[in-house]
């Protein structure tokens, strides 16, 4: 298997994972009797928990591959900070 083919089937089930979340959040929400803001605090948990998971695996990946996993970075705390900076309803 290719790497492309390997990285798009990572992010297709990453999507599906999420996407079948979301619709799921007022039912947890709900069941959980949990604030809204509770909830946004766990979500912002799971975004940091894998952007630190990022960068804590930089130190295994080896030499070779070292500049990608730069560039991976940069696009992972980008992401981060949009959805750190996303208004609250």
């Amino acid at each position: 298997m290719s790497p492309r083919w390997a990285t798009a089937g990572v992010f297709l089930v990453n999507g599906a994972g999420v996407g079948t979340l979301l619709p799921h959040l007022p039912y947890l929400r709900g069941e959980l009797g949990v604030s809204k803001g509770v909830l946004g605090l766990c979500l912002l948990t799971m975004l940091n928990a894998a952007n630190t998971t990022v960068q804590l695996s930089d130190g295994l990946v080896s030499v070779e591959v070292k500049v990608p996993a730069k560039r991976s970075h940069v696009i992972v705390n980008r992401l981060a900070e949009g959805f750190a900076t996303v208004p609250t309803v």
